[in-house]
């Protein structure tokens, strides 16, 4: 572990406190991510003893390389049916790379499967833990991407946890994705920065509006403003929903819900180094790197 002993251990102990804190953010269309009580308590906790704006002790901030499993289901073998294909896949490898580079962490495509089953593409969040426990390879490390067309949402992810990644555990982890995310489909969430927040999800990241104005901790990181309300479709730069606290909406973060892509009545300000993504979602804060180096040294590079 690349964490100090002292907080390790804290956080070993955390079952009973992850009891008393709950989620105050709603399900809705663009995520199904919720944080477990446990994910909560352990960002209450990194809070707490996290070294400012530094890595981990011995954490150096040295490049993290991820073995990265692409599950396609599908109704059938058509773009319609969520078929992918390998440039598709390529593509979609590219832009998650690319978004977490400022992190070092990178993602190596280790393999994909693809399986036709209509009922699991099309009611994925029925079937999960029938099509996870058969598709699901590798580690507690190994991010296991699932692409399908039938989502509730646009995405739904695992986060992490202090329990032993073995079982249903590890057979469940992972992050569900609507394959019409992906670039080629309909704006304004289709330039396959879905995928980027749902990783943001497994690393442990909520939401920036996370216990919108009334909570002051709100997602536990110290340099992403308190947002009331996710910021959802417009890029509308100034936007304050807590003006009673520090800070402009975060609505660049990967972790709100800005638009990708120009839609009839959004606001889009085109970025000439990434064509047709709005320079308004575009980045993780200093201190969100932090927290996801952090959470990925302690947990899921701790507990293979």
């Amino acid at each position: 572990m690349f964490y100090p002993l002292q907080l390790s251990t804290a956080l070993l102990a955390l079952g009973s406190l992850a009891g008393t804190i709950s989620s105050t953010t709603e399900h809705d269309s663009f995520c199904g991510s919720q944080p477990s009580a446990d994910i909560l308590a352990i960002h209450k906790q990194l809070e707490l003893g996290e070294p400012g704006q530094h890595f981990p002790r011995r954490d150096a901030g040295e490049l993290i390389s991820l073995d990265t499993w692409v599950h396609v289901v599908a109704a059938n073998e058509t773009k319609q049916g969520g078929w992918l294909n390998s440039s598709d896949i390529a593509g979609q490898m590219s832009i998650l790379n690319k978004a977490f580079a400022p992190s070092n962490i990178t993602f190596m495509l280790a393999g994909t499967t693809r399986t036709v089953n209509a009922s699991w593409a099309t009611r994925p969040n029925g079937y999960e833990k029938d099509l996870k426990t058969k598709l699901h390879r590798g580690t507690s490390r190994t991010l296991n991407l699932y692409y399908m067309p039938g989502l509730d949402s646009g995405g739904v992810c695992v986060f992490p946890n202090m329990n032993a990644y073995e079982g249903d555990a590890l057979a469940l982890d992972g992050c569900m994705v609507g394959t019409f995310s992906l670039p080629g489909n309909a704006p304004p969430f289709n330039m396959g920065m879905t995928t980027v927040h749902e990783v943001g999800h497994w690393f442990g990241l909520l939401h920036t509006f996370e216990g919108g104005c009334d909570d002051v901790r709100g997602d536990f990181i110290a340099d992403t403003p308190a947002e009331r309300s996710p910021n959802e479709g417009k890029c509308p730069h100034g936007r304050d929903t807590c003006p009673e606290l520090p800070g402009l909406d975060p609505i660049e973060n990967y972790m709100d819900y800005s638009a990708e892509t120009i839609q009839d009545g959004f606001d889009f300000v085109s970025d000439a180094d990434w064509p047709g993504f709005s320079s308004c979602y575009s980045r993780f804060t200093p201190l969100q790197i932090v927290r996801m180096r952090t959470i990925l040294s302690l947990i899921r590079l701790g507990l293979q």
